[in-house]
């Protein structure tokens, strides 16, 4: 794991005391550049790798875990995508986005982990937290917030790019909710079709949504309460 300072970690919060999952984003070493995202629970499941050399992928990250979802010898991999060509602004790139819908939000609890976590207001009901990772070549201009974002944090990669994170507000088109309401019933079946009991399983999963052009989207999706009740 990379130095505190290259580590960001950051959830959505409602007004009643709901709250997404943790997420990290982090440097994996001094010496390298590689990047890596992941969500608390879901964390030992599966991880967005945005590597140095190029190479962008979403893996299951525990082999114990992936062996529950995977046919004997099935690579852990999941999706590979290019880096995205278009610049959000001189010198920047979206590598990736997640969105936390309210929608989704349970009572998580307080972050386990001892290191800051950026509480980011939920904007209430039918909409979403969007927090973008943003990726700028060395000696890029700063990064400039639009005027509905929010600094989450940033650092300096060894190779002199800059991680900037941020994140804004946002509706949720109705292919949104109907794929999250298609994801939580299928990973509800899946899950109980192992013979697994949902009270034991964190009830966060990921729904993916890509383009060809390397731009990667995660939506939380709750697929259970905590106390393992289908929703």
């Amino acid at each position: 794991m990379g130095s505190k300072e290259n580590v960001i970690r950051f959830r959505a919060v409602s007004n009643d005391g709901r709250c997404s999952t943790a997420w990290r984003i982090w440097a994996a070493a001094e010496e390298k550049s590689d990047v890596y995202l992941l969500s608390g629970p879901s964390g030992g499941i599966a991880k967005v790798s945005l590597h140095e050399s190029g190479i962008w992928r979403i893996a299951y990250s525990n082999p114990t875990v992936a062996e529950r979802y995977l046919e004997p010898g099935e690579d852990r991999l999941f999706d590979s995508f290019p880096i995205p060509l278009a610049e959000v602004a001189p010198g920047w790139t979206e590598a990736f986005t997640v969105v936390l819908p309210d929608s989704e939000l349970l009572g998580y609890g307080p972050p386990k982990k001892k290191s800051p976590t950026v509480d980011l207001p939920s904007p209430g009901k039918d909409q979403a937290v969007c927090v973008t990772v943003l990726l700028g070549k060395p000696g890029s201009t700063p990064y400039q917030l639009t005027q509905n974002q929010t600094e989450v944090g940033s650092f300096t990669l060894p190779d002199g790019r800059n991680v900037h994170v941020v994140s804004e507000p946002t509706g949720l088109p109705a292919h949104y909710v109907e794929a999250i309401e298609q994801v939580r019933k299928q990973t509800c079946e899946t899950v109980l079709g192992l013979g697994l009991d949902l009270a034991e399983q964190a009830p966060s999963q990921v729904l993916l949504f890509g383009d060809p052009d390397g731009s990667r989207l995660a939506v939380e999706v709750s697929a259970w309460t905590l106390d393992g009740q289908p929703r």
